[in-house]
């Protein structure tokens, strides 16, 4: 059943239409030479303000795309200063939503995602991140055993599952990673408002107990300021 302020949002939407039922309605009622003209113009009118709505929607999501980078581009500085000089490997960062209701999609990110990565999608409690979504808490992922395969097959258990029940696709695309760290973002920090999934990544293994410590805290604090800042 839907939310009130979500059936709320979805009634408002046709309220800009009723000046045009209004109008279009009276010669429904008898014969008139202009009934045809009227369609017209009624239809022209309800196609121009839904483009103008999605372009406004599109526009907004570009916004708020970019401000989070900000967020996420000062959270990949931290890390590294967390992980220090000792750390070789590319560390990226991304932030993901739902595509549908059963997949996520990375919707910003910075550290250089491969196109095929920003559009694929990345199902809801599988892998690191479709766990965390699913779990409501942070997940750690130590990719290494699956990084080192030679094969899909390799990385199968006696069962014929694999790590975070991982698709041969995504071991493809994500098989040069070690370390993958996902924490849910809450609208407004409500946890009852499950909005997308906070994600650092990189291809040198993280030590473990920086990760329980500097690292988790350094998440948890971004995944409650983006939680805020998608409000504005």
């Amino acid at each position: 059943m839907p939310k009130r302020h979500d059936l709320w949002a979805w009634l408002k939407s046709f309220l800009k239409f009723l000046p045009y039922i209004a109008l279009v309605a009276p010669p429904l009622l008898g014969d008139s030479s202009y009934t045809h003209a009227k369609w017209v113009i009624i239809a022209l009118a309800i196609v121009t303000q839904a483009w103008k709505d999605r372009t406004g929607a599109t526009s907004a999501e570009q916004k708020m795309a970019q401000r989070l980078r900000g967020h996420l581009s000062t959270l990949v500085d931290e890390i590294e200063a967390v992980l220090g000089p000792e750390f070789k490997g590319i560390l990226r960062a991304n932030i993901m939503r739902p595509c549908d209701p059963y997949s996520l999609r990375i919707f910003c990110c910075v550290g250089g995602y491969k196109p095929k990565e920003m559009t694929m999608p990345w199902e809801i409690g599988k892998g690191v991140c479709g766990l965390a979504h699913s779990r409501g808490r942070m997940i750690y992922g130590d990719l290494q055993p699956q990084s080192s395969a030679k094969s899909y097959e390799d990385i199968l258990d006696a069962t014929g599952q694999t790590p975070y029940g991982l698709s041969e696709d995504h071991w493809a695309l994500t098989r040069n990673l070690k370390t993958v760290l996902a924490i849910p973002i809450y609208e407004a920090n409500d946890a009852r408002r499950r909005w997308g999934v906070l994600c650092i990544d990189s291809t040198a293994p993280m030590p473990a107990e920086k990760v329980d410590s500097e690292i988790a805290k350094t998440l948890d604090t971004y995944r409650k300021t983006i939680g805020i800042s998608i409000l504005s």
